[in-house]
């Protein structure tokens, strides 16, 4: 009885401090919300190509707003880190997305030490004006 209590405290133990450094080397999945737009990025289920290079990650954005937006997501991260220059990571992609439906992108690649990336999300609303929200996504 007791060698099995103490195989059990054991197994907690490590259960434990394994579930803890996975947690503290990983802050996805992140969500930031603002007035129109919701936005949650997690790692991708689908792989990378290029494991030793490149980190695979999923995003979905939700229309917060009560009327249906055509919007335009762009995505960026810097091309090193004091440059302000930035690299584009997929191409422009427009949708016409309803109130509360969300728009998901599965896959796209960042560079494993990226630490952080830029969302562009642009619309135009029913005067034919264009708005522009940028939301900038911590990765580590």
């Amino acid at each position: 009885m007791r060698k099995k209590l103490v195989i059990l405290v054991v197994f907690c133990l490590v259960y434990n401090i394994l579930s803890l450094s996975v947690s503290a080397h990983s802050n996805l999945p992140k969500t930031i919300t603002s007035g129109k737009w919701a936005v949650k990025v997690n790692t991708s289920m689908l792989p990378s190509p290029e494991p030793s290079k490149y980190k695979s990650y999923k995003l979905t954005a939700t229309n917060l707003s009560k009327e249906k937006l055509d919007a335009t997501f762009e995505f960026y991260r810097s091309v090193e880190k004091e440059s302000k220059e930035k690299i584009i990571l997929i191409d422009p992609t427009s949708f016409p997305v309803k109130s509360n439906e969300t728009i998901e992108f599965t896959r796209f690649f960042i560079d494993k030490n990226a630490k952080e990336f830029e969302v562009l999300i642009s619309w135009l609303d029913q005067n034919k004006r264009k708005h522009l929200e940028c939301m900038n996504i911590d990765l580590k």
